[in-house]
């Protein structure tokens, strides 16, 4: 948000959506925000009533709903001034301050053309396989080390056989 001309700034609001109001209680949403640093962040919570149509609305995966206090959105979502969703931005790949401040003041100026749009695409694209590629390279390299330095035969005694026993011993 600091990275946004003071006049967007003025315009946007970030807001928290509850996924559990069973626990999400105001004593627990304060503490939240202050371990996280985030109490200019307004955290909408309400009844389990109250948040359905917001659950809905937003496109919420709820940890009521699931039964799994795990899930939820942790994505980023921006939304233009007549509440239609804009873009979303995924934590660890693409969320960063500068992305979010782009997002924004594309949502609060206007639509994005065709163009940018699909630029946006590629440069998404790009990063999830730059996520994916390096991950593989490490596995790669881990595994030539393995190869170079572990003799084969001692690869075969330490994994070799067959049988469940076997399986198991990989795993």
């Amino acid at each position: 948000m600091r990275q946004l001309p003071s006049d967007l700034r003025a315009r946007t609001t970030a807001l928290a959506i509850s996924v559990n109001p069973l626990v999400d209680t105001r004593k627990s949403v304060v503490r939240f925000l202050r371990e996280r640093r985030a109490q200019a962040l307004k955290y909408l919570a309400g009844s389990v009533a109250e948040m359905k149509p917001v659950w809905k609305r937003f496109g919420v995966v709820s940890a009521y709903e699931t039964g799994d206090a795990d899930t939820h959105s942790a994505d980023v979502r921006v939304f233009d001034p007549e509440g239609i969703w804009v873009s979303t931005q995924h934590s660890g790949v693409d969320l960063s301050p500068e992305n979010l401040a782009h997002d924004i003041a594309q949502a609060i100026k206007g639509r994005m053309d065709a163009l940018e749009l699909i630029g946006q695409g590629f440069w998404n694209a790009f990063q999830m396989a730059w996520e994916v590629w390096w991950a593989l390279m490490l596995g790669f390299l881990l595994s030539g080390v393995v190869q170079a330095w572990i003799p084969r035969e001692r690869m075969e005694r330490a994994l070799g056989g067959r049988g469940p026993d076997r399986f198991w011993y990989v795993l």
